[in-house]
């Protein structure tokens, strides 16, 4: 699904600056080279840091490989994250559905976690009036996921498949197919270099810090708010600063 993703990006980015009449040759040579820098700092991160490889630290690297090639390259770098940032709506769309098939990034439970502490339920069970609300949608994992891992270490299965749980890899992939849509009718009122791509990182990060709520992987650091929905906050304040500058300019 990466390997999808990327080239889905790189294709609708590729005609909306053709679209623009604009040289594509820096996107064709522009993005594979953000990509493979991304990637190798990934795994040199992963290596040095975590254990395991972190998709979502891939920008870390590609970002600023684009900025600096744009800047040798004579290009503005605003207008290149306009062009580029509504198809990675598409792009997170896409790796959602990996995660689901790979059964990472699950959501809470939608029933059963009554013999938990509250101190632990908190994690699996965020917000129990909505989670119940969404047990239509709910799956279970197999034997062996993620999610059967983590209810088992909590006593609410043996060895078997998980507690029902929101999918909420399926859930962001929808909402990221919806913001992409919002993005395109957003382009047509936002001029100003750059503030297409602020409008879609804020919107995103409001949309992954509500979802945030839903999921049960990620671990909660203060009450009941996760250390991704704080970047999140930041995010959100960034966006809405750069895009009120951006206006002005």
């Amino acid at each position: 699904m990466v390997v999808v993703a990327c080239l889905v990006v790189a294709w609708l980015t590729r005609r909306r600056v053709a679209a623009a009449g604009e040289d594509v040759s820096h996107v064709d040579f522009a993005l594979p080279l953000a990509l493979l820098v991304g990637a190798l700092g990934t795994r040199l991160l992963s290596v040095l840091v975590f254990d395991r490889l972190l998709l979502f630290v891939l920008p870390l690297f590609a970002v600023p490989t684009l900025i600096l090639y744009c800047r040798a390259a004579g290009l503005s770098s605003a207008r290149l994250f306009d062009f580029l940032a509504p198809p990675m709506f598409l792009w997170i769309a896409l790796l959602r559905v990996g995660c689901f098939l790979a059964g990472c990034c699950w959501g809470d439970v939608v029933s059963g976690s009554g013999d938990v502490a509250d101190s632990l339920r908190v994690q699996i069970d965020t917000l129990p009036s909505v989670n119940r609300l969404l047990d239509f949608v709910a799956v279970q994992f197999p034997a062996g996921s993620f999610a059967a891992g983590q209810h088992a270490s909590l006593g609410l299965v043996d060895s078997g498949s998980s507690l029902p749980v929101l999918p909420t890899q399926l859930i962001e992939s929808t909402a990221a197919v919806l913001l992409y849509i919002g993005a395109l009718r957003a382009e047509r009122r936002l001029r100003a270099p750059g503030a297409l791509a602020y409008w879609c990182l804020g919107s995103y990060a409001i949309a992954r810090f509500w979802i945030e709520f839903l999921r049960a992987d990620n671990v909660i650091v203060w009450k009941i708010i996760t250390g991704n929905q704080f970047v999140c906050l930041g995010l959100i304040g960034a966006a809405f600063v750069m895009m009120r500058v951006s206006a002005r300019d």
